[in-house]
């Protein structure tokens, strides 16, 4: 009808060479009367009243349920009990009673908790995620972002080293690490959600079992350095993360008395740091092994002997 009702609108033209998009664009909505026009028209009258089209899209939306249906067979971290989705790099940890420590390493007493469902980095974050962060921001608030060893270059811009891009970011102090949090839209996790993300339900000793394997993790004398995330996938913990033992130790957002904290206090305090580093021994590299770092940068000589990164939690 529409193609018609043009088509007789310009049928005083000898030829279609002098008509333009404008022209036709106008012919076109001048059809519909005011407030309406094509895509209201299409929507409405052919999209939503054809039967062709209404079994066209049950067909669709079938089809994009079976697609959901089989993403959560295959990724079930992905999915909440109450049909969250993970966000894109995330796994999701479900909330409920969790049975922690007790810990080794700057112990703590066991403890029941219930956590409500988080989703959190399914790895360390990335050298190349921490330096789009640090362009992101202001060019005079740069430099206090830089991990150790990092430099601006000429143009204001950070810049790791390329074939390190995709090894986790180390050498952050604890406000680094919540400042790239913040600006993804997240935030460190506590203590006890680390711990839940590491250990599951079944309170593991380590992030895939009970028993240590060679092979599952860069630790002790393995590497003599980071490597790349997810160089161990075989090694997922029953939320779905992995990197949870070794490369680098990860802040949390709690203190040594188990205070959790949002924003570091004045003065000199400890934040728990867990599942070890790649100099870490076999000990350390448990769910349950904890211990603390001089948070701020004032301290950083203390903090620059321990290769410290971070991961992230978001709120679901």
């Amino acid at each position: 009808w529409v193609v018609r009702r043009v088509a007789d609108t310009l049928s005083h033209h000898e030829s279609l060479d002098g008509v333009d998009e404008k022209e036709i664009q106008g012919i076109v909505d001048g059809l519909f009367p005011p407030g309406r026009n094509w895509y209201v028209f299409w929507n409405e009258s052919l999209h939503q009243d054809v039967p062709e089209a209404a079994t066209w899209q049950k067909a669709l939306l079938a089809y994009e349920a079976a697609g959901v249906a089989l993403d959560r067979i295959v990724q079930p971290e992905r999915y909440g009990s109450k049909g969250e989705v993970a966000p894109p790099g995330m796994v999701i940890v479900p909330g409920r009673s969790y049975e922690l420590g007790p810990n080794t390493g700057w112990e703590r007493p066991a403890r029941k908790v219930t956590l409500r469902n988080f989703a959190i980095d399914r790895h360390e974050v990335t050298q190349g995620e921490y330096e789009l962060y640090v362009d992101a921001l202001p060019e005079a608030q740069r430099q206090a972002a830089l991990p150790r060893g990092w430099i601006l270059g000429d143009d204001g811009q950070a810049a790791c080293d390329p074939a390190l891009s995709d090894h986790p970011v180390i050498f952050v102090d604890w406000s680094q690490a919540a400042g790239y949090a913040a600006w993804a839209g997240k935030r460190l996790p506590t203590e006890d959600e680390w711990e839940a993300a590491a250990s599951g339900t079944q309170a593991f000793v380590y992030p895939w079992g009970n028993e240590w394997r060679t092979g599952m993790a860069n630790g002790e004398e393995d590497a003599g350095g980071t490597l790349a995330v997810e160089s161990f996938p075989q090694a997922r913990s029953p939320a779905g993360c992995v990197d949870l033992a070794g490369n680098a130790w990860e802040w949390t957002a709690t203190l040594e008395d188990g205070t959790n904290i949002k924003t570091l206090p004045d003065g000199l305090f400890n934040a728990i740091i867990r599942g070890g580093g790649w100099d870490s021994r076999r000990e350390e590299l448990t769910t349950r092994y904890r211990r603390g770092a001089l948070a701020h940068d004032t301290f950083a000589p203390s903090r620059y002997k321990v290769p410290i990164g971070s991961r992230c939690v978001k709120d679901l």
